[in-house]
């Protein structure tokens, strides 16, 4: 099972956990895995190889901002090694209609900046949300926003 890093920092068992704790928690992984290299493994039966270390999004655009996702990718992706991210169409929380997607922006908006080799190296996972009476912006058919029509 691929340890996923934000999930440590939200469980039950690590109710609180300081952006600084979080931070040299994250080191201490990619650290880890550069000693003694990053292991990977196989995703089902399909052909893609995940690694252990899955690097969780879902503080990015409420609680982290947009450059400092991007220093958690950088050295996530290129120093420790991490080619699993996950996200959700309602990240961030507290999901919001005027936060939601967000984190994906953020994400797309790296990839851009990295470029397509970049891009086939990353196993990109997303979570959709179903119907909801509490949370109705949650719609199938929203429209994109329009920054993310003009990223190539």
């Amino acid at each position: 099972r691929a340890l996923d890093l934000h999930h440590l920092r939200t469980s039950r068992a690590m109710p609180t956990m300081s952006r600084l704790a979080m931070t040299l928690f994250l080191l201490f992984i990619v650290q880890s895995h550069i000693v003694i290299g990053m292991k990977y493994m196989q995703l089902g039966s399909s052909d893609l190889k995940v690694s252990i270390a899955c690097l969780g999004t879902m503080t990015w655009g409420v609680q982290n901002n947009e450059s400092e996702a991007f220093e958690q990718l950088d050295y996530a992706v290129k120093q420790g090694g991490i080619n699993f991210i996950d996200t959700a169409e309602l990240y961030p929380v507290p999901s919001t209609a005027e936060t939601m997607g967000r984190t994906e922006e953020y994400i797309g908006r790296w990839l851009a900046r990295e470029g397509p080799e970049m891009r086939k190296k990353i196993v990109l996972t997303s979570k959709v949300s179903g119907y909801s009476t509490m949370r109705k912006y949650l719609v199938a058919n929203r429209k994109v926003p329009k920054q993310a029509e003009a990223t190539p």
